[in-house]
């Protein structure tokens, strides 16, 4: 990482990192013979047929980050702006190997194993890239408003689904500040007043990394003549259709504090909407695959959450105590189309999602 200061209050700041990890396996079975003590003949013998088998699992997990800084203060205006690129490339890839009828114990590598010889690849990769900037404005520290927006991609969803933007914004009120609070002072410490609105987006949906694909994979079938086969089939319908998860939230808060900034009161109230939720609608048995997931359910989360501390000093020892208490209702709010389920868990508008 590193970073370059242009002018004063403009910065750029750079950073590429990498994680890897390799697991590398290697487990052997050996043919083990037992004799009777008093004869020396042969008892049993444990894995007649030894075996050796290795894997090889490699990920590797790289990021890149580019953002841009920029400060400016121009009388009771305070004003941050920041500007920043992001990606992220996830790659996996798995090997592995088996031989049985090794010449010899004493040797484990899968050169001289003679029969059932196997061996069987795969490999995965995610990719994400991000545009996100940020705008934050201050007067007098009383007045605060900050603007978010940033534009996703994910490559797990099709070309023409992959972009999607997703803004926030929240506003600020120190009351504390303003001068008709100024009787308060010595009982107030501070007081604030706070709302926010964001829309987000979750690419982490589907049943694998490329849930937009007809995927084919192993399957096991019967043998032909005393000889094992293999076969490849597609098992589950892709929807090239999918798209991100879209979740919106609203808040309003109160921040307080007492007795110079020693007994503190927080208080939220939230309502969270989470959009296109990826479901199922059940389709005739003929289709010969399982169904394909759909952007369809709606879910409402709705509720409230309340903090009180106090942080004190006794002589040297520093103490404090904290309570915490909330409540949030959860319930369906649209079906799309899917059939309400009923049973031991059911999920209805109007009802919590898979309640009993």
């Amino acid at each position: 990482s590193g970073t370059l200061r242009i002018i004063d209050g403009l910065s750029v700041k750079g950073q590429y990192g990498m994680t890897m990890e390799n697991s590398l396996h290697n487990e052997q079975v050996r043919t083990v013979k037992y004799f009777y003590p008093e004869t020396g003949d042969l008892w049993y013998t444990s894995n007649p047929v030894n075996r050796i088998e290795s894997s090889d699992y490699v990920t590797r997990n790289q990021n890149l980050a580019i953002q841009a800084d920029f400060e400016k203060k121009i009388g009771s205006h305070d004003v941050k702006v920041l500007a920043g690129y992001s990606q992220e490339w996830l790659r996996g890839d798995f090997f592995n190997a088996s031989r049985q009828g090794l010449v010899t114990d004493n040797l484990p590598i899968l050169n001289i194993g003679t029969l059932n010889q196997l061996n069987g690849s795969s490999a995965y990769q995610r990719a994400i890239q991000s545009v996100f900037g940020r705008i934050n404005y201050s007067y007098k520290g009383k007045y605060l408003l900050e603007i978010n927006h940033r534009l996703d991609a994910t490559s797990r969803f099709a070309k023409e689904l992959r972009w999607d933007g997703f803004p926030s914004m929240s506003v600020g009120w120190r009351l504390s500040e303003e001068n008709f609070m100024e009787f308060m002072r010595p009982f107030v410490s501070s007081a604030k007043i706070r709302g926010s609105w964001g829309r987000l987006g979750n690419e982490n949906t589907g049943s694998n990394y490329y849930p937009y694909l007809s995927v084919m994979q192993s399957v096991s079938t019967m043998p032909i003549g005393n000889v094992l086969t293999s076969a490849f089939a597609q098992t589950t319908s892709a929807n090239p259709a999918l798209f991100w998860e879209y979740v919106e939230m609203s808040n309003i808060g109160l921040d307080l504090t007492f007795l110079q900034n020693r007994f503190s009161l927080s208080a939220d109230y939230f309502v969270k909407n989470t959009k296109d939720i990826l479901a199922t609608i059940p389709l005739p048995d003929v289709l010969g695959v399982s169904e394909p997931q759909q952007n369809l359910l709606s879910v409402q989360n709705k509720g409230w959450e309340l903090n009180i501390g106090w942080n004190d000093k006794i002589n040297k020892v520093s103490y404090g105590l904290n309570f915490n208490i909330s409540d949030v209702r959860n319930k369906v709010t649209d079906l799309a189309g899917v059939n309400p389920v009923i049973g031991d868990q059911v999920r209805m508008v109007g009802y919590p999602i898979d309640a009993f």
